[in-house]
């Protein structure tokens, strides 16, 4: 019987190559070549096709098995709304439940984005701030939240992928990354939530300018 942390391998690569754009929007993806590829029962990648799909990012078609969901960017708007208020939840849980050593890996991560040249470590960029967020995310210590959180944020974090670096302004992205530590570590709930909505809000105006909306 596989292990369930290959079965957690197949799903983190299978979801790394859908935000990545690896595996298109449309495309339909063949269950027997992917177990072959990923030396895996059909079965295992079936079960996490069940759980890309429970996150929007596959389908299923009758009578032609699995395929990449669409972008569709008409939905950015309110992807966004509700991301902001699930994260001014978390942020709220954060604040009560954080370390100083969960501070340290907050800012370590930061010390690790001002260190890029964005022009040439974008990519980097985008991994960094994933793991920001997947940070913050993991300190609510609510499965459920943690997971809600996660879903708007992935959908958030393809569409951005798709628009190719096109959202090049960082500095309000950053800083407003800096800002919601900060009040974390003063106990801060009304700067934090400020910070979270800049944050949001700094990324949406330019994605939305990029699409022309």
């Amino acid at each position: 019987m596989e292990t369930n942390n290959k079965k957690e391998g197949v799903y983190t690569e299978l979801l790394e190559r859908i935000l990545s754009l690896v595996y298109k929007p449309g495309q339909v993806l063949n269950e027997k070549r992917i177990a072959q590829e990923l030396g895996v029962s059909r079965p295992v990648v079936r079960e996490v096709f069940y759980r890309l799909s429970n996150l929007g990012f596959i389908r299923f078609i009758h009578q032609i098995g699995a395929q990449v969901e669409n972008i569709d960017f008409r939905m950015i708007s309110e992807i966004m709304e509700i991301r902001m208020e699930v994260d001014k939840i978390l942020g709220k849980l954060v604040l009560r439940k954080i370390s100083k050593e969960d501070i340290e890996d907050l800012r370590n991560i930061l010390d690790q984005i001002n260190q890029l040249n964005f022009s040439e470590d974008y990519t980097k960029f985008i991994a960094l701030d994933h793991d920001f967020h997947a940070k913050m995310r993991s300190m609510c210590h609510n499965a459920l939240l943690e997971s809600t959180a996660e879903k708007y944020y992935l959908h958030v974090n393809r569409m951005w992928t798709h628009t190719q670096a096109k959202v090049t302004d960082l500095v309000d992205i950053i800083s407003t990354m800096k800002e919601m530590v900060d009040a974390l570590e003063d106990k801060d709930e009304q700067k934090l939530l400020a910070a979270i909505t800049l944050h949001n809000n700094s990324f949406l105006e330019q994605l939305q300018s990029y699409l022309r909306f």
